[in-house]
């Protein structure tokens, strides 16, 4: 897996993932570093900007940010890997991303450090996300695909979790299976 590579590799303390295709403005980084600071979390992520976006597909990522904001002090915190901030040494502890999951390995990532006790929040910055999955795949069929693959994470399946897989068509290398 490539950010368990990337972080191997980095040397600073903080560790940021960024998905290639998200947008964000001038100052996004330097106010998400300085709020994560202050917040003294070990992990955090960002709201989605849904400004441009069609309706629907902007409904999901409003959706989408209301459970970050509920679930962000519970021991089933929901985040994101698309604009992720975790401190080295935290990341470290966890070993990285599972690699044998093949969805959902940026949501296992936050509970595997929550039920250890590392501090996760949300910062109060937004990026805008790609809605290409939404526009490839389906709307609904994305949506169902990582709704199910969410609650196999909250009852604890997860290599097991092919029906999300399948209801999704796969990911990046696994389509070519």
């Amino acid at each position: 897996m490539g950010r368990n590579n990337g972080a191997a590799v980095a040397h600073g303390e903080i560790l940021l993932f960024l998905d290639a295709d998200i947008k964000f403005g001038n100052s996004f980084l330097k106010s998400c570093l300085a709020s994560f600071q202050a917040a003294k979390a070990d992990m955090a992520c960002c709201l989605f900007d849904t400004k441009g976006m069609t309706n629907h597909i902007a409904t999901i990522y409003r959706i989408w940010n209301r459970s970050k904001k509920l679930r962000s002090k519970s021991k089933f915190p929901d985040g994101e890997g698309q604009c992720l901030w975790v401190k080295k040494d935290v990341f470290t502890k966890l070993k990285g991303f599972n690699k044998s999951l093949r969805m959902g390995e940026d949501v296992d990532l936050f509970h595997r450090a929550a039920y250890m006790g590392f501090r996760y929040t949300m910062l109060p910055h937004a990026f805008i996300p790609s809605s290409r999955r939404y526009e490839e795949m389906g709307t609904l069929r994305v949506f169902l695909a990582t709704f199910f693959s969410g609650i196999g994470q909250i009852l604890g399946i997860k290599k097991g979790n092919r029906f999300s897989e399948k209801l999704y068509g796969g990911w990046g290398m696994y389509n070519r299976k």
